[in-house]
């Protein structure tokens, strides 16, 4: 949760023209108004083929 939460915020810590507030940041990620409902995850990179 912490990498998640650092990650998404992270904009916020430092200045810059486009990031400058959560609603900013939210509004510029948003492509359409359909798809307001956003969901994080943080899932490794594997292969399927790989044997364990």
């Amino acid at each position: 949760v912490s990498t998640i939460m650092s990650a998404s915020t992270q904009t916020l810590r430092y200045p810059g023209y486009m990031n400058n507030d959560l609603v900013g940041m939210i509004a510029s990620l948003i492509p359409t108004p359909r798809c307001h409902f956003l969901t994080t995850s943080y899932t490794p990179f594997t292969s399927d083929k790989i044997e364990q």
